[in-house]
């Protein structure tokens, strides 16, 4: 089957978008770790998002979506500044989406975003397939570090596609 998304941020709060996912969170841990998130604990993570978006503002989010399925959201981004870097606090991709390029372009968007702020964007530990994912895009280890603590120097980015990203924030 040909999929066909759209990739956007999203800017605000709006409750249904984190609805949506805790329930993307869901899933892939039921097919990662063959363990679901209960009711509580869904309401926790559905907390902890809302809540870090009205504490850290300076926050960034892209949201995958297929477009055959009503916009239904089948992938996520989200980073959060930190100084002269950003930190990848979560990146999701629905498992029936995996496989096919979405969780690339998911991290390329959040790759440009974090370009026009940072010098560098980490990643909360990565482990088994998810490093090697990391790894096959330039990611290594940060020195001083365990193995699952990856880092990628956003300065080695193409400069066009550093001033390409700052001219479209402008709006030139």
């Amino acid at each position: 089957m040909d999929y066909r998304f759209l990739i956007r941020p999203i800017y605000d709060q709006d409750p249904d978008i984190w609805r949506q996912f805790v329930v993307l969170i869901n899933t892939c841990l039921g097919q990662t770790f063959s363990h679901q998130l209960n009711p509580a604990e869904q309401r926790t993570v559905f907390a902890k998002f809302q809540d870090a978006w009205e504490k850290y503002p300076f926050n960034f989010a892209f949201g995958a979506y297929d477009t055959d399925a009503a916009d239904r959201l089948v992938g996520f981004v989200h980073g959060q500044y930190e100084g002269p870097h950003v930190t990848i606090t979560a990146l999701y991709v629905h498992p029936e989406f995996q496989d096919r390029g979405l969780g690339s372009s998911l991290l390329s968007h959040a790759e440009v975003a974090a370009s026009l702020q940072a010098s560098r964007l980490d990643l909360v530990p990565a482990t088994g397939k998810s490093a090697q994912f990391y790894r096959n895009r330039g990611y290594t280890r940060l020195p001083g570090e365990c193995e699952c603590f990856l880092s990628k120097d956003l300065m080695r980015m193409p400069a066009a596609v550093r001033y390409a990203a700052f001219r479209r924030t402008r709006g030139a």
